[in-house]
C-alpha cells in the first residue's frame, strides 16, 4: 500500500484530537482548544514511525510515550495522580479504538495498522464528512452527559508552607464544616490524597497531629465538627495561597484552611469546599 505522509499525519491528527478530547471528558479535566490541537499535531508526527520496520515492542513503547508527551502538552502537570490518570485513560481509549479498527481490517483493505498508527485508504470527502459526523456525535454527548462539570468541578493550587500541589476541587452543596475559630474558609481533602501528589511533608505534619492524639502545635489548627455520628477534631492547615481556575481565570483566595480527613472519600473528588468558597469565586 502506497502511504502519503500528508494523508497520515491529517488522519492521525484527527483520531489524536478525539482521543485527548474523550481523554478531558471522562476525567472532567478543563482544557483549552489551542493546547489540544498543538498536543494532537505533536501526536500526528509521532505517527510517521509507520514507515520504519519496528518492532511491536517498540512501536508500543513509542507510542505510550507520545501518549504522555500528548497529555503533557494538552493538560499540564498537575500533580503526579491527575497526570497518571489522564494518561491511563488515553491509553486505554486508545487501545480500545485500535483493537476495534484491527477487527475491521481484518475484513477490508481500506484500513491500514502498523506500529499503532492508522492509515485509511477512501475518498477524502467521504473521509471529512466521517471525521465531522463523529466529531458532532462527541459534543452532542459532552453537552448531554458533562455540561455540568465546569460548574462543580475546577482546577485549584493549593500552597502550604511545605509545598505545593495541583488537584481537581469539587463545590459540595451539603459541605458544612466551618472554622468557627478563626473565622476562616475550609477546604477539605484526605490524607491519602496528600501522599499521592507528592505532599509528604504536609501530610507528616497531619499525621504527626492524628498519632499524637491530637495534640495542637503551630503548624496545625484543629476544627471541630459534627454529624449523625457526633462529630470529632479534623487536623487543619492554614494555607498560604490557594487559586481556583473559573473561567479560564485564576482567582486567588485568602484566609483559608485546609481540612484533612485520616478517611478516604466515598467520591473520587480530590479536594470539595462549600457554598462559602463558592460565593467567593464569583461569576
Amino acid at each position: 500500500m502506497t502511504v502519503y505522509i500528508d494523508m497520515l499525519i491529517i488522519l492521525n491528527f484527527l483520531v489524536n484530537y478525539i482521543f485527548i478530547k474523550i481523554t478531558a471528558l471522562l476525567t472532567f479535566t478543563e482544557y483549552k482548544i489551542t493546547r489540544i490541537i498543538f498536543a494532537s499535531f505533536i501526536g500526528a508526527i509521532c505517527s510517521i514511525m509507520i514507515i520504519y520496520d519496528i518492532s511491536v515492542c517498540l512501536s508500543l513503547v513509542l507510542k505510550f510515550l507520545s501518549i504522555i508527551l500528548c497529555c503533557y502538552i494538552a493538560f499540564g502537570y498537575r500533580g503526579i495522580y491527575r497526570f497518571l490518570k489522564n494518561i491511563i485513560v488515553m491509553f486505554c481509549t486508545y487501545m480500545l479504538f485500535t483493537g476495534f479498527l484491527v477487527v475491521i481490517s481484518e475484513y477490508s483493505t481500506q484500513f491500514f495498522i502498523k506500529n499503532f498508527s492508522f492509515y485509511v485508504s477512501i475518498n477524502p470527502l467521504l473521509f471529512v464528512i466521517g471525521i465531522s459526523v463523529f466529531y458532532i456525535l462527541i459534543s452532542v454527548i459532552e453537552y448531554l452527559f458533562f455540561r455540568q462539570a465546569p460548574e462543580y468541578l475546577y482546577n485549584i493550587v493549593v500552597e502550604t508552607d511545605y509545598e505545593s500541589f495541583t488537584a481537581t476541587a469539587f463545590y459540595d452543596t451539603g459541605f458544612k464544616l466551618r472554622d468557627v475559630l478563626c473565622n476562616n474558609g475550609v477546604i477539605m481533602c484526605c490524607l491519602d490524597f496528600l501522599m499521592k501528589v507528592g505532599a509528604f511533608n504536609t501530610a507528616a505534619a497531619v499525621s504527626d497531629f492524628y498519632d499524637k492524639g491530637n495534640s495542637v502545635n503551630s503548624s496545625i489548627l484543629p476544627l471541630f465538627y459534627s454529624d449523625v455520628s457526633g462529630g470529632g477534631m479534623l487536623a487543619g492547615i492554614k494555607l498560604n495561597r490557594v487559586y481556583v481556575t473559573k473561567n479560564n481565570k485564576n482567582i486567588e483566595l485568602k484566609n483559608i484552611v485546609l481540612a484533612v480527613s485520616k478517611n478516604n472519600f466515598s467520591q473520587s473528588e480530590e479536594i470539595i469546599f462549600g457554598k462559602d468558597i463558592y460565593d467567593r469565586l464569583g461569576n
